[in-house]
């Protein structure tokens, strides 16, 4: 699917997306746990535990830098530290129950699913949201897929590879 540019494609796009991915994480706990999957930085390996952590952290972010937004009337900080924004996601739900963690992130989508839907396309597509240090710029709507959909689609393919390796 092309990168989505209207508000009724980046809905369809994140539930198309989740939808595929979701049944992935149907996995024993204790599976869930083993750091045997390749991780996102080269080298390392990581959970599916974590990777949900991943997945749940940014889309908790999307729903903070809403809520900021509409309580200040700015865009706040985004940050560019990605590797130790992911960490702390990790650290954030490492006690997490697995399945409560599953349930939180199910929550979560459904809760970007809602914001999506009160929001017009030039509030998600009209405004830079943040400038890359190549001067790429950004719409809030843009950086929603970027940390919904599109590691949704990374996440399964990651998911699918390690369960392949493993034989499940």
């Amino acid at each position: 699917m092309p990168v989505p540019t209207t508000k009724d494609e980046l809905i369809k796009d994140i539930e198309t997306t989740y939808k595929k991915l979701r049944p992935e994480f149907d996995i024993d706990e204790k599976l869930a746990l083993e750091e045997t999957m390749e991780g996102q930085i080269k080298g390392t390996t990581m959970s599916v535990h974590n990777l949900v952590s991943y997945l749940n952290g940014w889309g908790q972010r999307m729903l903070e830098w809403d809520d900021f937004y509409r309580k200040n009337h700015q865009i706040p900080e985004i940050g560019t530290n990605y590797g130790e924004i992911a960490k702390s996601f990790y650290e954030k739900y490492q006690g997490v129950d697995y399945q409560k963690l599953l349930g939180q992130f199910d929550k979560t989508v459904e809760d970007i699913l809602k914001m999506l839907e009160g929001k017009t396309n030039d509030e998600l597509y009209g405004n830079v949201w943040y400038t890359a240090s190549s001067g790429s710029e950004y719409s809030f709507g843009r950086l929603v897929q970027f940390n919904t959909s599109s590691p949704y689609k990374n996440a399964r393919n990651r998911i699918r590879k390690w369960k392949k390796e493993k034989n499940l």
